[in-house]
């Protein structure tokens, strides 16, 4: 394991610890001073990110150790239980040098093959993603506090960035920027988050609100993430424009394809649909 992996992971676990005090002393103080609801809800949301935040880091600590001693353990077996036999032949034996030799390029063309595929199965880019979604968390969480404790008349306007902080990290990390669909799902929080914010706040109050605003983020960061996975598979479907990745390919001159993608659900219905079937087989089971 390399010393910036243990870092970030050393980094993470700290942070989370921290957050995780600091969540047991306001929830303290909150609980002792009598103060409202929300500041309760607020120290225990920050309770279990703080738990999730530790929890995550030592999970991928401990997958980053089974997975050195998983390497560890294939090449001794593979390399070693080979070059045994090998290095005998050579000490022991009468075997002339070239075919030797040809065994030594057989075992080294082996190794070589081993090592390719040792690297291609380690997951570095959910590793990736896991760190960058930390930092991008602590980022929305500081902005998300700030409005918390600074609320203002124009509060309400500002509200979307906490929205655009997950829709331009997705966007991202899927390569999305240039597919309309993406900035159309972006226009959806600057449209429709200022008027409903100013809505529940007239009849509800601040404290309603920021809970329904942290809340709805959170959630159009997941159906987001979702929805960027889909328009990242169809782009690669449409850029391979085969029969068999679900579409037809109709041939105007030679060389020219068209692809033609069969109709799908829609997109909210295919995930209602599957959230409606896994709640009914939870409740029978």
């Amino acid at each position: 394991m390399k010393y910036v992996e243990k870092t970030v992971i050393a980094v993470s676990v700290v942070i989370g610890l921290g957050v995780l005090v600091a969540s047991i002393v306001s929830l303290y103080n909150d609980f002792s001073s009598g103060r409202g609801f929300e500041y309760l809800m607020t120290d225990v949301v920050f309770f279990t990110f703080g738990i999730v935040l530790t929890g995550g880091g030592l999970k991928l600590y401990k997958q980053l150790l089974k997975l050195s001693a998983m390497t560890d353990e294939v090449f001794d077996e593979l390399v070693f239980a080979r070059l045994r036999p090998v290095l005998e032949e050579i000490a022991y034996s009468t075997v002339e040098l070239s075919e030797v030799k040809a065994e030594l390029e057989k075992l080294a063309t082996k190794v070589e093959r081993l090592e390719k595929t040792e690297v291609e199965s380690i997951p570095l880019g959910r590793i990736s993603f896991y760190m960058k979604s930390i930092v991008v968390s602590l980022i929305y969480i500081g902005a998300y506090l700030f409005m918390l404790n600074y609320y203002m008349g124009y509060s309400p306007y500002l509200f979307p960035v906490l929205y655009i902080i997950w829709w331009a990290y997705i966007t991202k990390e899927f390569g999305l920027f240039s597919r309309f669909e993406a900035w159309l799902v972006m226009g959806i929080p600057v449209l429709i988050v200022p008027a409903m914010s100013i809505v529940i706040q007239t009849l509800f109050g601040v404290a309603p609100l920021m809970g329904v605003i942290f809340a709805t983020s959170l959630l159009y960061a997941y159906l987001y993430y979702l929805y960027a996975q889909e328009l990242a598979g169809s782009e690669k479907s449409e850029k391979k424009g085969s029969e068999g990745s679900g579409g037809t390919v109709l041939s105007r001159n030679e060389g020219d394809e068209i692809y033609v993608s069969k109709s799908k659900p829609n997109f909210l219905f295919r995930k209602t649909r599957s959230f409606i079937s896994e709640v009914t087989r939870w409740l029978r089971s």
